[in-house]
């Protein structure tokens, strides 16, 4: 496999992701064998169904699941099985538990990122950076509603996480996203800063209104899977 700073490459085996977003939306993935890049200050749509595998990818690349059988390499580092990866950030999420009795404040989720993270900026600059709400930092998480998803992004940023996942939605969820969150401002942040965005969803055009690429996941094991598994059954692909 080709090794190269400037991307990640990924290669999947047939696997089952067990996905999960904000401790509540569960769901499975279903990995095929496939080779995947990634280039830097790119943002990336995968075309897909719920449960075909983009939202696995995203999970992985995410850092939420383990690496196991996949052959994984960014900056020159290869993944070894049972490892997380540590450059990723899953959009949506904040730290620790979402919308429990120990969720953490907003200021106090971006003070632990910025200790752990990014020296360069202050919380004040990161806020004003992200166009966030000063007078909801004293809120939780789970309280905010829409804002949550660029905070969420400006939480990873002062990580200095170099890869932004998002999990898998649909196309009105999507565009929801995209309407209510200031979506274009904060992916072109990323962007700029020579982070990979990677976007699951089922709907190509709206992909392509703003990825620099978008991947067709295709993923032939799917469609034979969802007739056997008692989840595709009592989830029916829309």
């Amino acid at each position: 496999m080709e090794i190269n700073k400037n991307y990640i490459c990924l290669y999947t085996t047939e696997r089952v992701v067990n996905t999960q977003f904000r401790n509540t939306d569960k769901w499975i993935e279903i990995l095929c064998r496939k080779e995947y890049k990634f280039f830097t200050g790119k943002i990336y749509g995968l075309l897909c169904n719920h449960g075909e595998g983009g939202g696995g990818i995203s999970y992985i690349l995410g850092g939420k699941a383990p690496v196991l059988n996949e052959q994984l390499i960014i900056n020159n580092k290869k993944y070894n099985k049972n490892e997380y990866v540590n450059e990723g950030w899953y959009v949506g999420e904040g730290l620790g538990k979402y919308n429990s009795y120990f969720e953490k404040k907003i200021r106090n989720q971006l003070q632990v990122a910025l200790k752990c993270g990014n020296k360069k900026y202050s919380v004040s600059e990161v806020i004003k950076k992200f166009e966030l709400s000063e007078d909801r930092m004293h809120y939780k998480f789970s309280h905010v509603s829409w804002e949550s998803w660029r905070i969420s992004v400006a939480i990873g940023f002062l990580y200095e996480k170099t890869i932004f996942c998002f999990p898998w939605k649909d196309t009105d969820y999507l565009k929801s996203i995209i309407l209510n969150t200031g979506f274009s401002y904060y992916i072109n942040i990323l962007k700029e800063k020579g982070s990979i965005v990677i976007i699951p969803s089922n709907d190509r055009k709206l992909l392509e209104s703003f990825s620099d690429e978008v991947i067709d996941i295709n993923n032939p094991r799917f469609h034979d899977y969802i007739g056997i598994n008692e989840y595709f059954k009592n989830n029916p692909i829309k």
